[in-house]
């Protein structure tokens, strides 16, 4: 017999109301951009140096600072910046200097022999000047992007190796997840990662995507439906 003092699922639900769904944050995020007057201010405020990103961050740098222990090493973190030709979404796959993706697979479980494929999400550069239909499309798409109104992307700088003079910054697509083996991305060439702040940022938007309720959802889920039997056996019978 179950003891009285034990929680019951009713009691795990009730807990997970407040932490398992992202709304809060990504208001935080919309009333952030709010005090920038315009999608220009919003944008020098994410692009300035060391805001979003910085060079990759190593196992042993963070071990000589004294707060990674040597007996779990990272080769990857979360929202790290990698280029590789080795993901695909739906039997496709991107090839070339557009190959950069964002990992989406949380850090523990990018740990060696942890998991056999990950997330990653595909990085769209933002073209100075360009006439192309689908590069008006995104510039129209920026100013949403910006004020967190969109969780369909989300707004990184230029990143070092890309030309000032043509790329102005990078959408993350969170529409087209590509998957990856984890020995495929551990040979990924990494390009940057993600300071706290844009990881914060980054993480929020994943989560609200991946996690957030839908209307009336909690109601949906406890009406009284009676469990059946399996649907092939009665099939079989």
């Amino acid at each position: 017999m179950t003891s009285s003092t034990q929680p019951t699922l009713d009691d795990l639900c009730k807990q997970l109301v407040a932490v398992s769904h992202a709304t809060d944050a990504m208001q935080f995020l919309s009333d952030f951009a709010a005090q920038y007057k315009n999608t220009a201010a919003r944008q020098n405020i994410m692009i300035a140096e060391g805001g979003l990103l910085k060079d990759p961050i190593l196992h042993g740098n963070c071990c000589d600072a004294g707060i990674c222990q040597l007996d779990d090493p990272f080769i990857l973190l979360q929202g790290d910046v990698v280029h590789t030709e080795s993901a695909y979404f739906m039997g496709s796959r991107i090839e070339g200097d557009h190959a950069l993706f964002a990992i989406a697979t949380s850090t523990c479980d990018l740990t060696e022999g942890r998991r056999k494929h990950a997330v990653l999400l595909p990085l769209i550069p933002i073209q100075k000047n360009s006439e192309s239909a689908e590069q008006k499309e995104i510039a129209g798409l920026l100013a949403g992007v910006l004020k967190f109104q969109s969780t369909k992307y989300m707004f990184l700088p230029r990143l070092a190796h890309q030309d000032p003079q043509k790329i102005s910054g990078n959408l993350i697509d969170f529409t087209k997840p590509h998957q990856i083996e984890c020995e495929s991305l551990l040979l990924a060439y990494r390009r940057a990662s993600m300071t706290e702040v844009g990881w914060r940022i980054f993480s929020s938007v994943l989560r609200y995507v991946n996690s957030r309720e839908a209307k009336q959802e909690a109601e949906i889920r406890n009406l009284p439906i009676p469990l059946t039997s399996d649907p092939e056996e009665d099939a079989a019978d």
